[in-house]
C-alpha cells in the first residue's frame, strides 16, 4: 500500500535513516549541504520546523521531501517556497518513487 503523509517527531529515527543513507552517495563530492551530516537531533528539529512529507510503501518510509516556506522561523533568505531535502532510501532508488 502507498501512503503520503506529513512526518511528526515520532518518525524522527526512520526519517533520519532515510536522510543519511539516501545522501551517503553524494558525501564524497565537494557539495556544501548540511543534511548530509545531520545528527538525529537535527533531523528531529527539521521535522519540528518544516513541513516534511514522507512516501510510505507497505508501512516503510522510502522517500521524503521538505518544503521551505519563507514564513517559517528558520527559512532561507529566499522569498519563495522551495524544495529543500528530497531523498529516497537507497534500496528504493530507481523504482520511480522520487
Amino acid at each position: 500500500m502507498k501512503e503520503f503523509r506529513q512526518l511528526t517527531v515520532a518518525d524522527t529515527a526512520e526519517y533520519h535513516k532515510v536522510l543519511i543513507d539516501g545522501y551517503a552517495a553524494i558525501k564524497d563530492y565537494p557539495i556544501s549541504f548540511d543534511a548530509i551530516d545531520f545528527t538525529e537531533e537535527e533531523s528531529k528539529e527539521w521535522i519540528e520546523n518544516y513541513p516534511v512529507y514522507g512516501l510510505y510503501i507497505d508501512g516503510q518510509l522510502v522517500s521524503s521531501i521538505t518544503f521551505c516556506m519563507p514564513w517559517v522561523k528558520y527559512s532561507t533568505p529566499d522569498k519563495y517556497p522551495h524544495i529543500a531535502h528530497f531523498v529516497t532510501a537507497p534500496a528504493f532508488k530507481g523504482k520511480g518513487y522520487a
